[in-house]
Protein backbone atom coordinates (compact mmCIF):
# COMPACT_ATOMS: atom_id res chain seq x y z
CA UNK A 1 0.00 0.00 0.00
CA UNK A 2 1.36 3.54 -0.76
CA UNK A 3 1.03 5.60 2.20
CA UNK A 4 1.09 9.39 2.06
CA UNK A 5 3.93 11.43 2.98
CA UNK A 6 1.79 13.54 5.42
CA UNK A 7 0.34 10.22 7.22
CA UNK A 8 3.75 8.72 7.92
CA UNK A 9 4.59 12.18 9.49
CA UNK A 10 1.35 12.08 11.57
CA UNK A 11 1.65 8.67 12.74
CA UNK A 12 5.82 8.81 13.63
CA UNK A 13 4.62 11.04 15.66
CA UNK A 14 2.11 8.51 17.47
CA UNK A 15 3.86 5.14 16.94
CA UNK A 16 6.95 5.82 16.81
CA UNK A 17 9.21 2.67 16.47
CA UNK A 18 6.01 0.81 15.95
CA UNK A 19 5.19 2.74 12.23
CA UNK A 20 7.08 -0.24 10.17
CA UNK A 21 5.01 -2.74 12.25
CA UNK A 22 1.49 -0.92 11.91
CA UNK A 23 2.75 -0.19 7.33
CA UNK A 24 3.19 -4.17 7.35
CA UNK A 25 -0.32 -4.82 8.83
CA UNK A 26 -1.89 -2.47 5.96
CA UNK A 27 -1.07 -5.31 3.28
CA UNK A 28 -2.21 -7.69 5.46
CA UNK A 29 -5.59 -9.87 4.53
CA UNK A 30 -8.60 -7.65 6.98
CA UNK A 31 -9.65 -9.68 10.10
CA UNK A 32 -13.84 -10.75 9.57
CA UNK A 33 -16.14 -10.35 12.39
CA UNK A 34 -19.67 -10.83 13.23
CA UNK A 35 -22.01 -10.38 16.35
CA UNK A 36 -24.86 -12.25 17.01
CA UNK A 37 -28.19 -10.70 18.19
CA UNK A 38 -28.80 -12.09 22.06
CA UNK A 39 -33.03 -12.10 20.97
CA UNK A 40 -32.16 -14.20 18.14
CA UNK A 41 -28.99 -15.93 17.95
CA UNK A 42 -29.57 -18.96 15.79
CA UNK A 43 -27.20 -19.09 13.04
CA UNK A 44 -24.92 -21.70 10.67
CA UNK A 45 -21.29 -20.98 11.33
CA UNK A 46 -18.41 -22.75 13.30
CA UNK A 47 -18.36 -20.04 15.84
CA UNK A 48 -14.99 -21.01 17.43
CA UNK A 49 -12.75 -17.76 18.04
CA UNK A 50 -14.48 -14.95 20.07
CA UNK A 51 -13.43 -11.12 19.98
CA UNK A 52 -12.23 -11.05 23.59
CA UNK A 53 -13.90 -7.76 24.45
CA UNK A 54 -17.55 -7.85 23.26
CA UNK A 55 -19.92 -10.61 24.20
CA UNK A 56 -22.23 -12.55 21.21
CA UNK A 57 -18.90 -11.73 19.09
CA UNK A 58 -16.97 -13.76 16.88
CA UNK A 59 -14.42 -13.86 13.92
CA UNK A 60 -14.74 -15.96 10.95
CA UNK A 61 -12.29 -17.33 9.32
CA UNK A 62 -13.50 -16.47 5.55
CA UNK A 63 -16.13 -14.07 4.35
CA UNK A 64 -19.04 -15.53 3.92
CA UNK A 65 -22.05 -14.34 1.00
CA UNK A 66 -24.31 -12.46 3.62
CA UNK A 67 -26.31 -12.43 0.50
CA UNK A 68 -27.45 -15.77 0.57
CA UNK A 69 -27.69 -16.30 4.38
CA UNK A 70 -31.37 -16.25 5.57
CA UNK A 71 -29.79 -15.60 8.94
CA UNK A 72 -28.48 -12.54 7.78
CA UNK A 73 -31.75 -11.02 6.75
CA UNK A 74 -33.50 -11.78 9.38
CA UNK A 75 -31.28 -10.02 11.90
CA UNK A 76 -29.64 -12.77 13.76
CA UNK A 77 -26.27 -11.57 13.32
CA UNK A 78 -24.53 -8.29 12.43
CA UNK A 79 -21.15 -8.27 10.74
CA UNK A 80 -19.20 -5.62 12.24
CA UNK A 81 -15.76 -4.40 12.70
CA UNK A 82 -14.32 -5.97 15.55
CA UNK A 83 -12.50 -2.83 16.98
CA UNK A 84 -15.49 -1.12 17.12
CA UNK A 85 -17.11 -3.71 19.40
CA UNK A 86 -14.90 -2.08 22.45
CA UNK A 87 -17.71 0.10 22.79
CA UNK A 88 -19.03 -2.76 24.80
CA UNK A 89 -16.62 -2.63 27.34
CA UNK A 90 -16.57 1.37 27.65
CA UNK A 91 -20.35 1.06 28.10
CA UNK A 92 -19.78 -0.88 30.85
CA UNK A 93 -17.36 1.25 32.92
CA UNK A 94 -19.90 4.28 32.81
CA UNK A 95 -22.04 4.88 36.14
CA UNK A 96 -25.46 5.13 33.99
CA UNK A 97 -29.18 4.47 35.34
CA UNK A 98 -30.37 1.57 35.19
CA UNK A 99 -32.85 1.92 32.00
CA UNK A 100 -31.30 5.02 30.81
CA UNK A 101 -32.13 6.89 27.42
CA UNK A 102 -29.59 6.74 24.58
CA UNK A 103 -28.75 8.56 21.80
CA UNK A 104 -26.58 7.40 18.70
CA UNK A 105 -26.44 10.27 16.83
CA UNK A 106 -24.38 9.45 13.64
CA UNK A 107 -26.10 6.00 13.50
CA UNK A 108 -26.35 4.60 9.91
CA UNK A 109 -25.79 1.25 8.22
CA UNK A 110 -26.56 0.58 12.34
CA UNK A 111 -23.80 -1.45 13.51
CA UNK A 112 -23.37 0.82 16.78
CA UNK A 113 -27.13 1.13 17.38
CA UNK A 114 -27.74 -3.07 17.35
CA UNK A 115 -24.75 -3.39 19.43
CA UNK A 116 -26.03 -0.34 22.35
CA UNK A 117 -29.74 -1.92 21.94
CA UNK A 118 -28.27 -5.77 23.32
CA UNK A 119 -26.37 -4.02 26.00
CA UNK A 120 -29.14 -2.47 28.07
CA UNK A 121 -33.00 -3.51 29.30
CA UNK A 122 -36.18 -3.20 27.08
CA UNK A 123 -36.64 -0.21 29.67
CA UNK A 124 -33.83 1.99 27.61
CA UNK A 125 -34.92 3.99 25.13
CA UNK A 126 -32.23 3.66 22.29
CA UNK A 127 -32.77 6.75 19.60
CA UNK A 128 -30.52 6.51 15.95
CA UNK A 129 -30.37 9.26 14.26
CA UNK A 130 -28.87 10.06 10.88
CA UNK A 131 -28.19 12.72 8.85
CA UNK A 132 -29.01 11.30 5.77
CA UNK A 133 -32.34 10.47 4.33
CA UNK A 134 -30.69 7.63 2.39
CA UNK A 135 -28.60 6.46 4.57
CA UNK A 136 -31.11 6.37 7.27
CA UNK A 137 -33.08 4.24 4.75
CA UNK A 138 -30.50 1.75 5.41
CA UNK A 139 -30.47 2.34 9.44
CA UNK A 140 -33.62 1.34 9.40
CA UNK A 141 -33.81 -2.11 7.67
CA UNK A 142 -30.87 -2.45 9.94
CA UNK A 143 -32.58 -2.05 13.43
CA UNK A 144 -35.73 -3.26 12.04
CA UNK A 145 -34.58 -6.73 11.38
CA UNK A 146 -32.91 -6.50 14.70
CA UNK A 147 -36.31 -6.21 16.36
CA UNK A 148 -35.87 -4.49 19.65
CA UNK A 149 -38.80 -2.69 20.52
CA UNK A 150 -37.32 -0.29 22.84
CA UNK A 151 -35.72 1.31 19.20
CA UNK A 152 -36.80 4.78 17.69
CA UNK A 153 -34.86 5.23 14.55
CA UNK A 154 -35.06 9.37 13.30
CA UNK A 155 -33.28 11.37 10.38
CA UNK A 156 -32.22 15.25 9.23
CA UNK A 157 -30.51 17.94 10.85
CA UNK A 158 -29.14 17.14 14.06
CA UNK A 159 -30.62 20.61 15.60
CA UNK A 160 -33.96 19.19 14.89
CA UNK A 161 -33.10 16.82 17.98
CA UNK A 162 -33.59 19.99 20.45
CA UNK A 163 -36.73 20.17 19.43
CA UNK A 164 -38.17 17.32 21.67
CA UNK A 165 -36.84 18.22 24.95
CA UNK A 166 -35.66 14.96 25.51
CA UNK A 167 -31.93 14.33 27.29
CA UNK A 168 -30.31 11.40 26.91
CA UNK A 169 -27.59 9.67 29.63
CA UNK A 170 -25.36 8.54 26.84
CA UNK A 171 -24.71 9.95 23.17
CA UNK A 172 -22.87 8.30 20.97
CA UNK A 173 -21.05 9.75 18.37
CA UNK A 174 -19.32 8.14 15.87
CA UNK A 175 -18.24 11.10 13.82
CA UNK A 176 -17.85 11.14 10.17
CA UNK A 177 -13.46 11.43 9.62
CA UNK A 178 -10.79 10.65 7.08
CA UNK A 179 -11.32 7.35 7.36
CA UNK A 180 -7.25 6.39 8.33
CA UNK A 181 -8.42 3.21 10.34
CA UNK A 182 -9.91 1.60 7.22
CA UNK A 183 -7.13 2.28 4.91
CA UNK A 184 -6.65 -1.49 4.84
CA UNK A 185 -9.87 -2.69 4.84
CA UNK A 186 -11.07 0.18 1.82
CA UNK A 187 -8.25 0.94 -0.24
CA UNK A 188 -10.07 3.41 -1.74
CA UNK A 189 -9.57 5.27 1.47
CA UNK A 190 -5.98 5.49 1.30
CA UNK A 191 -5.78 6.70 -1.93
CA UNK A 192 -8.71 9.84 -1.29
CA UNK A 193 -6.86 10.68 2.11
CA UNK A 194 -5.25 14.15 2.36
CA UNK A 195 -4.90 17.13 4.60
CA UNK A 196 -8.17 19.26 2.39
CA UNK A 197 -10.42 16.16 3.62
CA UNK A 198 -9.14 16.05 7.27
CA UNK A 199 -10.34 19.41 7.07
CA UNK A 200 -13.88 19.57 6.15
CA UNK A 201 -14.12 16.46 8.88
CA UNK A 202 -12.65 18.66 11.68
CA UNK A 203 -15.26 21.63 10.33
CA UNK A 204 -18.45 18.70 10.77
CA UNK A 205 -16.99 17.05 13.82
CA UNK A 206 -17.13 20.46 15.50
CA UNK A 207 -20.79 21.16 14.94
CA UNK A 208 -21.89 17.74 15.98
CA UNK A 209 -20.05 18.13 19.22
CA UNK A 210 -21.70 21.58 19.56
CA UNK A 211 -25.00 20.12 18.51
CA UNK A 212 -25.16 17.50 21.22
CA UNK A 213 -23.76 19.57 24.20
CA UNK A 214 -27.24 20.21 24.84
CA UNK A 215 -29.27 17.16 23.95
CA UNK A 216 -26.96 15.27 27.21
CA UNK A 217 -28.25 15.05 30.52
CA UNK A 218 -26.14 16.55 33.64
CA UNK A 219 -23.55 13.87 34.61
CA UNK A 220 -24.19 12.22 31.26
CA UNK A 221 -22.01 10.40 29.01
CA UNK A 222 -20.72 11.91 25.54
CA UNK A 223 -18.47 8.44 23.75
CA UNK A 224 -17.18 10.07 20.96
CA UNK A 225 -15.35 7.83 18.79
CA UNK A 226 -13.65 7.97 14.66
CA UNK A 227 -12.22 5.13 12.43
CA UNK A 228 -9.05 7.69 12.62
CA UNK A 229 -5.75 8.38 14.25
CA UNK A 230 -4.73 11.68 13.71
CA UNK A 231 -4.72 14.04 16.49
CA UNK A 232 -6.88 16.49 14.08
CA UNK A 233 -9.57 14.28 14.74
CA UNK A 234 -9.09 13.28 17.89
CA UNK A 235 -7.07 15.24 20.71
CA UNK A 236 -7.55 18.61 19.03
CA UNK A 237 -11.69 17.92 18.65
CA UNK A 238 -11.57 16.55 22.23
CA UNK A 239 -9.60 19.99 24.05
CA UNK A 240 -11.77 22.13 21.79
CA UNK A 241 -14.90 21.02 23.31
CA UNK A 242 -13.89 20.58 26.98
CA UNK A 243 -12.02 24.10 26.79
CA UNK A 244 -15.47 25.56 27.64
CA UNK A 245 -15.64 23.71 31.25
CA UNK A 246 -18.81 22.45 30.71
CA UNK A 247 -17.56 18.82 30.07
CA UNK A 248 -14.40 16.92 31.34
CA UNK A 249 -12.44 14.22 29.58
CA UNK A 250 -12.23 10.86 31.88
CA UNK A 251 -10.12 8.31 32.14
CA UNK A 252 -11.13 4.27 31.53
CA UNK A 253 -9.19 1.52 32.89
CA UNK A 254 -7.58 -1.08 31.19
CA UNK A 255 -10.27 -3.63 28.93
CA UNK A 256 -9.10 -7.17 29.01
CA UNK A 257 -8.13 -8.71 25.40
CA UNK A 258 -7.63 -5.02 23.80
CA UNK A 259 -4.27 -3.86 23.29
CA UNK A 260 -4.56 0.06 23.08
CA UNK A 261 -2.56 2.82 22.72
CA UNK A 262 -3.34 6.09 24.49
CA UNK A 263 -2.31 9.51 25.50
CA UNK A 264 -3.49 12.02 28.13
CA UNK A 265 -2.09 15.16 27.35
CA UNK A 266 -3.57 18.28 29.12
CA UNK A 267 -6.60 15.99 30.91
CA UNK A 268 -7.17 15.02 27.03
CA UNK A 269 -7.43 11.00 26.96
CA UNK A 270 -7.60 9.59 24.01
CA UNK A 271 -7.73 5.30 23.19
CA UNK A 272 -6.97 4.24 19.50
CA UNK A 273 -6.85 0.50 18.81
CA UNK A 274 -4.19 -0.17 15.86
CA UNK A 275 -4.19 -3.26 13.29
CA UNK A 276 -0.76 -4.04 14.55
CA UNK A 277 -1.64 -4.39 17.86
CA UNK A 278 -5.21 -6.07 17.48
CA UNK A 279 -6.96 -8.49 15.22
CA UNK A 280 -9.36 -5.28 14.41
CA UNK A 281 -9.15 -2.37 11.90
CA UNK A 282 -8.59 1.38 13.36
CA UNK A 283 -10.73 2.89 16.11
CA UNK A 284 -9.98 5.91 18.26
CA UNK A 285 -12.19 7.38 21.17
CA UNK A 286 -12.94 9.39 23.86
CA UNK A 287 -15.45 9.59 26.94
CA UNK A 288 -16.91 13.09 27.53
CA UNK A 289 -18.82 13.31 30.82
CA UNK A 290 -20.88 16.74 31.79
CA UNK A 291 -20.61 18.14 34.78
CA UNK A 292 -23.78 18.88 37.08
CA UNK A 293 -25.93 16.55 39.24
CA UNK A 294 -28.67 14.66 36.48
CA UNK A 295 -32.30 15.85 37.58
CA UNK A 296 -35.38 13.64 37.28
CA UNK A 297 -36.66 12.97 33.97
CA UNK A 298 -39.17 15.27 32.99
CA UNK A 299 -42.35 14.06 32.37
CA UNK A 300 -44.40 14.92 28.66
CA UNK A 301 -48.08 15.22 28.94
CA UNK A 302 -49.63 12.35 26.62
CA UNK A 303 -50.92 12.69 23.45
CA UNK A 304 -53.95 10.52 22.81
CA UNK A 305 -54.32 11.65 19.57
CA UNK A 306 -51.08 9.23 18.49
CA UNK A 307 -52.01 6.82 21.76
CA UNK A 308 -54.00 4.11 21.46
CA UNK A 309 -54.20 0.89 24.26
CA UNK A 310 -54.49 -2.69 23.18
CA UNK A 311 -55.70 -5.18 21.54
CA UNK A 312 -55.00 -4.04 18.15
CA UNK A 313 -54.75 -6.58 14.90
CA UNK A 314 -51.17 -7.96 14.83
CA UNK A 315 -51.12 -8.01 18.99
CA UNK A 316 -52.68 -11.34 19.39
CA UNK A 317 -49.36 -12.76 17.47
CA UNK A 318 -47.22 -11.65 20.53
CA UNK A 319 -46.27 -12.31 24.29
CA UNK A 320 -44.06 -9.78 25.27
CA UNK A 321 -41.69 -9.74 28.40
CA UNK A 322 -42.60 -6.19 29.27
CA UNK A 323 -45.91 -3.79 29.86
CA UNK A 324 -46.19 -2.14 26.15
CA UNK A 325 -48.07 0.66 24.68
CA UNK A 326 -48.72 1.58 21.42
CA UNK A 327 -48.14 4.39 19.34
CA UNK A 328 -49.70 4.95 15.98
CA UNK A 329 -47.19 5.87 13.33
CA UNK A 330 -47.70 6.71 9.39
CA UNK A 331 -51.07 5.33 10.34
CA UNK A 332 -49.25 1.82 11.71
CA UNK A 333 -49.73 0.87 15.51
CA UNK A 334 -46.30 0.17 16.95
CA UNK A 335 -45.81 -1.29 20.07
CA UNK A 336 -43.68 0.02 22.61
CA UNK A 337 -42.51 -0.80 26.23
CA UNK A 338 -44.87 1.36 28.25
CA UNK A 339 -41.69 3.00 30.26
CA UNK A 340 -40.66 4.71 27.22
CA UNK A 341 -43.93 5.88 26.24
CA UNK A 342 -43.38 9.82 27.52
CA UNK A 343 -40.11 9.96 25.96
CA UNK A 344 -40.79 8.73 22.47
CA UNK A 345 -44.20 10.63 22.21
CA UNK A 346 -42.18 13.83 23.23
CA UNK A 347 -39.89 12.65 20.19
CA UNK A 348 -42.66 12.00 17.45
CA UNK A 349 -44.61 15.16 18.41
CA UNK A 350 -41.37 17.39 18.08
CA UNK A 351 -41.65 17.22 14.03
CA UNK A 352 -38.84 14.87 13.92
CA UNK A 353 -38.62 12.89 11.07
CA UNK A 354 -39.40 9.79 12.13
CA UNK A 355 -38.24 6.06 9.79
CA UNK A 356 -39.31 3.50 12.92
CA UNK A 357 -40.75 2.83 16.37
CA UNK A 358 -40.72 0.05 18.74
CA UNK A 359 -42.83 -2.86 16.73
CA UNK A 360 -44.76 -2.39 13.87
CA UNK A 361 -47.88 -4.04 13.70
CA UNK A 362 -49.96 -3.49 10.27
CA UNK A 363 -52.27 -1.01 8.57
CA UNK A 364 -55.77 -1.37 7.24
CA UNK A 365 -56.27 -0.80 3.07
CA UNK A 366 -59.80 -0.57 3.10
CA UNK A 367 -60.91 -3.15 5.12
CA UNK A 368 -58.02 -5.58 4.40
CA UNK A 369 -55.53 -5.74 6.89
CA UNK A 370 -51.73 -6.07 5.76
CA UNK A 371 -48.74 -6.91 8.74
CA UNK A 372 -45.78 -4.92 8.71
CA UNK A 373 -42.47 -6.88 8.15
CA UNK A 374 -41.16 -5.54 11.31
CA UNK A 375 -43.80 -7.42 13.45
CA UNK A 376 -42.66 -11.04 11.00
CA UNK A 377 -38.57 -9.86 12.49
CA UNK A 378 -40.22 -9.95 16.49
CA UNK A 379 -38.38 -12.21 18.38
CA UNK A 380 -41.64 -12.39 20.59
CA UNK A 381 -43.86 -13.99 18.17
CA UNK A 382 -46.31 -16.82 19.56
CA UNK A 383 -47.57 -20.17 18.20
CA UNK A 384 -51.07 -18.23 17.66
CA UNK A 385 -48.75 -18.02 13.82
CA UNK A 386 -48.56 -20.56 11.15
CA UNK A 387 -44.98 -20.71 9.94
CA UNK A 388 -44.29 -22.15 6.66
CA UNK A 389 -40.52 -23.92 6.66
CA UNK A 390 -38.53 -23.87 3.40
CA UNK A 391 -35.51 -25.17 1.93
CA UNK A 392 -32.42 -22.94 1.70
CA UNK A 393 -33.21 -22.86 -1.99
CA UNK A 394 -36.73 -22.16 -1.92
CA UNK A 395 -35.97 -19.61 1.28
CA UNK A 396 -33.28 -17.73 -0.87
CA UNK A 397 -36.25 -18.13 -3.88
CA UNK A 398 -38.46 -16.37 -1.19
CA UNK A 399 -36.08 -13.47 -0.83
CA UNK A 400 -36.12 -12.87 -4.35
CA UNK A 401 -39.89 -12.23 -3.75
CA UNK A 402 -40.47 -15.10 -6.24
CA UNK A 403 -43.15 -17.60 -5.31
CA UNK A 404 -42.65 -20.27 -8.00
CA UNK A 405 -40.81 -22.99 -5.40
CA UNK A 406 -43.04 -21.99 -2.86
CA UNK A 407 -45.44 -25.00 -1.29
CA UNK A 408 -48.85 -25.84 -0.84
CA UNK A 409 -50.76 -24.15 2.15
CA UNK A 410 -51.55 -26.13 4.73
CA UNK A 411 -53.41 -24.07 7.10
CA UNK A 412 -55.91 -21.50 6.38
CA UNK A 413 -54.69 -19.24 8.38
CA UNK A 414 -54.29 -16.13 6.25
CA UNK A 415 -51.69 -14.87 7.00
CA UNK A 416 -48.31 -16.84 7.71
CA UNK A 417 -44.79 -16.61 8.27
CA UNK A 418 -42.03 -17.90 5.55
CA UNK A 419 -39.05 -19.40 7.85
CA UNK A 420 -35.51 -21.23 6.89
CA UNK A 421 -34.59 -23.34 9.99
CA UNK A 422 -34.68 -20.68 12.71
CA UNK A 423 -35.00 -17.51 10.71
CA UNK A 424 -38.23 -15.65 10.20
CA UNK A 425 -37.92 -14.39 6.51
CA UNK A 426 -41.09 -12.20 6.20
CA UNK A 427 -45.01 -12.77 5.41
CA UNK A 428 -46.54 -15.29 3.10
CA UNK A 429 -50.44 -14.36 2.31
CA UNK A 430 -52.73 -17.52 1.78
CA UNK A 431 -55.42 -17.39 -0.80
CA UNK A 432 -57.11 -20.36 -1.78
CA UNK A 433 -54.37 -22.90 -0.71
CA UNK A 434 -52.14 -20.87 -2.85
CA UNK A 435 -48.89 -18.46 -1.23
CA UNK A 436 -48.36 -14.79 -2.35
CA UNK A 437 -44.99 -13.48 -1.26
CA UNK A 438 -45.42 -10.25 0.47
CA UNK A 439 -42.07 -9.88 1.25
CA UNK A 440 -40.90 -5.54 1.25
CA UNK A 441 -39.78 -4.26 -2.39
CA UNK A 442 -37.10 -3.03 -0.67
CA UNK A 443 -34.98 -5.38 1.01
CA UNK A 444 -35.21 -7.81 -1.51
CA UNK A 445 -32.29 -9.95 -3.00
CA UNK A 446 -31.85 -7.98 -6.42
CA UNK A 447 -28.36 -9.37 -7.45
CA UNK A 448 -25.11 -10.59 -6.11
Amino acid sequence: MNIHPDFKIMMDEILGDEFDSFANALNEKPPISIRLNPLKPQNNFNLIQKVPWASHAYYLEEKPIYTLDPYFHAGHYYPQEASSMVIESIVKQLPLPPSPNILDACAAPGGKSTHLSSLFPLTSLIHSHEFNSHRSEILRQNIEKWAYPNCLVSYGPLQNLLKSGVKYDLILIDAPCSGEGMFRKEKEASTQWNRKKIEGCVSMQKEILKSMADLLADGGFIIYSTCTFNKLENEDRISNFISDGNFESIKITEIDGIDLISSHENNVHVYKSFPHRNKGEGFSFSILKKHGNKPDKEHHTKAWAHKKDLPLKGSEFLDLPFDSSTIIHQSTPSIIPSHLEDSILKIYESGLRIRHIGIPLGHYKGKDWFPAHGLSQSPFLNSNLTFVNLEKNVALDYLRANQYLLPEANSEQVWQIARFEEANLGWLKQINGKFKNYLPKEIRIHSL
